[in-house]
């Protein structure tokens, strides 16, 4: 039996090793962003056409916006084509999109019941498409004029199959949608951090773009179509396989999709650990390793911070110690890539989402484990 003697030993030992790990991620992506080209504006190959994929479910709040800020793209007509995808929606987002572009865009509604879920939608729109890159974005996005051209000045300076893109939430007006906020600017750059050191292993699926060759080559979802989610980062290491070396990120505002954020605490759990769900795809023992030793570092910081009641002198040390390590390596991390982003004034509430960022790592880490199970977009699914 472990001797509580022995418990600040042991976060002191591992607290600290996982901590200069997690100091060293961060310096490493941060290193890699700076180091990723900013593509300059060419003229458009004609032989590239872009299918821009929009699967939805349930989202007659967003889909006018989303179509409509694709249709106004900085981007010749007849080289892009819009695929909406209904996957059973129960609201009206059908109707609306039928009624606003029935004469511009595709339109594919899915009706066999056994034929549901986003990677059935992608991989349906894909079958219809006549593009031969492929793009895709989620129903509640928003893009921008140039968002198709960045794309376009990526493949045609370099020899990618396959582009990822920044995300950015809409919104960062209370704690929840703050927290989100730098979350997912500190992805963004472990996502872009990993492309350009040769080994992504992220990817979001509001903003992509691949060869649908290369999609047909690595026989698109099949060996994941298991998994409800994972049309982004699972296809993303399959690709990975066979073109280690063809992998992009656009580093670019006008790139930028936007997001709304998730309104409530139930919401954002459910989409977390929708996201938690697809880490058992990873094939790459490294993306393992760094998900453990990162997931641990959290875990020693929040377990001296439980501990405290017990012996105060001790553990009080010994959090302050773990939390000042996280806050200056969070600080200096998602201050530079703010910048990127626009939202340097986030900056002042890193001192307590550094916190909370261990918390959710701990809490979803360990709930994913357990409990396998999620809602989404009114479903029930694994």
């Amino acid at each position: 039996m472990l001797s509580w003697g022995l418990v600040p030993l042991l976060i002191i030992f591992f607290g600290g090793l996982t901590s200069l790990y997690y100091c060293y991620t961060n310096i490493r992506n941060l290193i890699a962003w700076k180091s990723i080209p900013i593509f300059s504006d060419t003229n458009i190959n004609q032989d590239l056409f872009f299918s821009i994929l929009v699967p939805a479910r349930n989202e007659s709040k967003n889909i006018i916006e989303c179509i409509s800020s694709i249709l106004a793209q900085n981007f010749p007509t007849f080289q892009f084509e819009i695929i909406f995808i209904n996957d059973h929606s129960s609201d009206n987002t059908l109707e609306l999109v039928r009624q606003n572009f029935q004469d511009k865009i595709k339109i594919v509604n899915l009706e066999d019941e056994s034929a549901f879920g986003k990677k059935n939608a992608i991989k349906r729109g894909i079958e219809v498409s006549k593009g031969n890159w492929i793009v895709t974005t989620d129903a509640d996005c928003r893009v921008g004029k140039n968002w198709l051209h960045q794309f376009a000045n990526c493949i045609q300076q370099t020899d990618t199959v396959f582009c990822c893109s920044p995300v950015m939430f809409s919104t960062s007006e209370n704690s929840l949608e703050i927290f989100q906020q730098l979350d997912i600017i500190g992805m963004m750059g472990a996502t872009a951090g990993g492309i350009q050191r040769k080994s992504a292993f992220l990817a979001n699926g509001a903003n992509l773009a691949y060869k649908k060759s290369v999609f047909y080559e690595v026989n698109g979802f099949r060996g994941i179509d298991r998994k409800a989610s994972g049309d982004d980062m699972l296809l993303l290491q399959k690709v990975v396989k066979k073109y280690p070396d063809q992998i992009a990120f656009v580093k670019s505002f006008e790139s930028l999709v936007i997001t709304p954020p998730e309104s409530n605490l139930n919401g954002f759990l459910n989409q977390r650990l929708r996201w938690a769900s697809k880490g058992d795809g990873f094939p790459n023992i490294a993306t393992w390793l760094q998900m453990i030793f990162i997931f641990l570092f959290c875990f020693f910081l929040m377990l001296s911070l439980v501990l405290t009641p017990l012996q105060p002198f001790i553990y009080i040390k010994l959090f302050l110690g773990l939390y000042c390590i996280k806050f200056v390596s969070d600080y200096f991390y998602l201050k530079q890539l703010s910048k990127f982003f626009d939202q340097e004034n986030l900056s002042k509430h890193i001192w307590w989402a550094t916190l909370a960022h261990a918390l959710y790592v701990v809490t979803i880490g360990i709930w994913a484990q357990f409990y396998k199970s999620y809602e989404w977009k009114g479903r029930r699914t694994k």
